[in-house]
């Protein structure tokens, strides 16, 4: 088959659907058979990290507004291409097009404005309704859990019969480490001493960092940890709203904003961290914790969303929502060391279940599947 891959998200900082684009993307590429694949970029890309294989060519298309790339030069080059199939892997399909498409919709976060940050509520109509219009031409709808299954099947009935789970997957470079010299090297370079307290957060009020920060005001309040609390995820960006609590609160000394911190030295925060504080008001998926978990490092998350059923029971789960309940199973959490160790050891075996070979393994599958469907008719 000749599938052609939206590979954008390539090129950026590998968040989310860009960790999910590169890891899918490398591995469907290593794999033996005979698909040809065709990547789509919106601008140059190094070619250095994906495998050296000749199953593919890159194709780089238009520029500047993503969604004149999606609706108008990428439909057009894919006529040209003469695809099988087309994947778009991050939420947004090219509505118009004669070529079967197969969309990976990681979530339905666009569908909560109050939970977005105010770009992404900006964006909002553009996706909503390219979804929309979408839904009964796509072939397949991939997610990456239960839970957001049942959002879109609940949002699109009509595609109940379309929509299929395939679980993301875990890097290897997320294991316990034993060199604590290498651990506090990289941590240093952020100006960071233990003990702290990790929490991924954004502006987007999905991440609850707001609440997080009261919590940590409180746990510091009573002098009951010694713990700062380090932030990820900014981008050296913080919404004024955390900035202010931060200076009126007095907690500039004990918050460091680490900003946005490279793949590679991401296992290095987790495995230095006596505790992963992550209670997401909703999620698709949930890397951090999961990648914690591999690291065997305690997790205290929300019995919401897509949480618990990444997780299972390697965490301890709270109401994300109740400030009270946050601060009590973070005390326990880091005080109680028979609950540490149960933790670490079922983390560990819980992460084991999770591989992005099993992920490109089952995409692939999906993919022959369509094509034999084709061939049918």
């Amino acid at each position: 088959m000749r599938i052609g891959i939206d590979a954008r998200f390539l090129t950026d900082q590998r968040r989310g659907i860009g960790r999910y684009s590169f890891n899918l993307i490398t591995r469907l590429l290593g794999m033996n058979g005979d698909n040809q694949y065709v990547l789509y970029f919106d601008k140059n890309f190094d070619r250095s990290v994906l495998p050296r294989r000749g199953n593919y060519e890159c194709r780089c298309i238009g520029n500047g507004n993503s969604i004149f790339w999606e609706q108008y030069y990428l439909p057009k080059q894919l006529r040209r291409d003469q695809l099988d199939l087309f994947h778009s892997v991050g939420n947004i399909p090219p509505v118009f097009s004669q070529v079967r498409r197969v969309l990976t919709l990681h979530d339905t976060i666009m569908f909560h404005p109050g939970l977005c940050s105010k770009g992404m509520r900006r964006y909002n109509f553009y996706f909503r309704t390219a979804l929309r219009h979408s839904v009964k031409k796509i072939d397949r709808i991939i997610t990456v859990s239960r839970n957001s299954q049942e959002d879109i099947i609940r949002l699109f009935p009509e595609a109940r019969a379309k929509v299929e789970v395939i679980h993301e997957g875990i890097e290897k470079a997320f294991h316990p480490m034993k060199d604590q010299n290498k651990i506090n090297c990289i941590l240093q370079r952020y100006n960071i001493k233990r003990p702290f307290i990790l929490h991924f957060g954004s502006c987007e009020p999905r991440k609850n960092t707001s609440r997080v920060l009261r919590v940590f005001h409180r746990l510091i309040d009573k002098k009951t940890i010694p713990h700062n609390l380090v932030l990820l995820g900014f981008g050296g960006k913080k919404s004024g709203l955390i900035d202010t609590y931060l200076n009126k609160n007095n907690l500039k000394a004990r918050v460091i904003d680490a900003g946005f911190v490279p793949e590679e030295e991401l296992p290095y925060f987790y495995n230095g961290a006596d505790l992963l504080f992550y209670p997401s008001l909703y999620e698709g998926f949930g890397f951090p914790p999961l990648e914690a978990l591999a690291c065997g490092t305690p997790v205290v998350t929300s019995r919401i969303s897509s949480l618990p059923e990444v997780i299972g029971k390697a965490a301890v789960y709270v109401d994300p929502k109740d400030e009270l309940e946050m601060c009590a199973a973070c005390l326990e959490t880091l005080h109680n060391r028979q609950l540490r160790e149960r933790l670490k050891a079922d983390g560990l075996k819980r992460a084991k279940g999770f591989s992005w070979e099993e992920t490109a393994l089952k995409t692939s599958e999906l993919y022959k599947e369509i094509g034999e469907s084709k061939r049918g008719k």
